[in-house]
């Protein structure tokens, strides 16, 4: 009988496999339409970031972004759940559930979207398509609409400090926003500035909200 429901076992864990590859696959020949319909939807929208804006951005969500393959469980901050990954949730879901989809955005991740897009076009399409709160009883998609519905401007005419408020909105928008919590959106902003200006550091890899932000280890 142990024999049996080992076998059984096998079959199982050989058969979701096979699913699961099968998915992939399929999600790979998918992906680069998928976003290149992104892009060519917010494409009069998409801002143009400067070189400081970019760095700000992967330093706080993704401090490898350039040289990973859409994971990295090491570095602290951000980086559990890297900007491709949160594009990928995007592109593939309706609606996600955190934790139990996580194996799967992994898995997309590194073997649908990363062999198909470049770094530049994830970041494009992330900046484009990113959740940024409600307003008014509307989804605030994308930092060119974030930027007229919290401050009432034009992107291109953000503060640098209002800069920094988006990228600090990402980590919860609907809980932390200039209407919703500002006292909490004041406090995470004065952290990543101060994390972009190498003052302070994540202590641990799950620190995602940057509440433990230790002395910079020297090397």
């Amino acid at each position: 009988m142990s024999r049996w429901l080992i076998f059984a076992a096998v079959l199982a864990i050989t058969g979701a496999v096979g699913l699961e590859a099968k998915r992939v696959d399929e999600l790979r020949q998918k992906t680069p339409r998928l976003v290149e319909r992104i892009l060519e939807r917010w494409a009069d929208s998409l801002p143009e970031l400067s070189d400081e804006e970019i760095d700000i951005l992967v330093a706080v969500e993704d401090p490898t972004f350039w040289d990973n393959d859409g994971i990295d469980f090491r570095t602290p901050g951000q980086g559990w759940t890297t900007l491709s990954q949160a594009l990928a949730k995007r592109l593939y879901y309706k609606y996600y559930v955190p934790g139990l989809q996580k194996l799967d955005v992994v898995l997309f991740t590194r073997f649908a979207l990363i062999p198909e897009i470049s770094k530049e076009d994830i970041l494009d399409a992330f900046v484009a398509a990113a959740y940024l709160g409600t307003k008014d009883g509307r989804a605030v998609v994308g930092f060119a609409s974030a930027a007229e519905a919290w401050f009432g401007k034009p992107f291109s005419e953000l503060k640098r400090r209002e800069y920094i408020e988006l990228v600090a909105m990402l980590i919860g928008p609907d809980e932390i926003n200039p209407r919703t919590n500002t006292l909490r959106l004041d406090e995470r902003a004065d952290r990543i500035e101060r994390l972009v200006a190498g003052e302070c550091a994540p202590i641990v890899p799950w620190d995602v909200h940057l509440n433990m932000c230790g002395p910079v280890t020297q090397h």
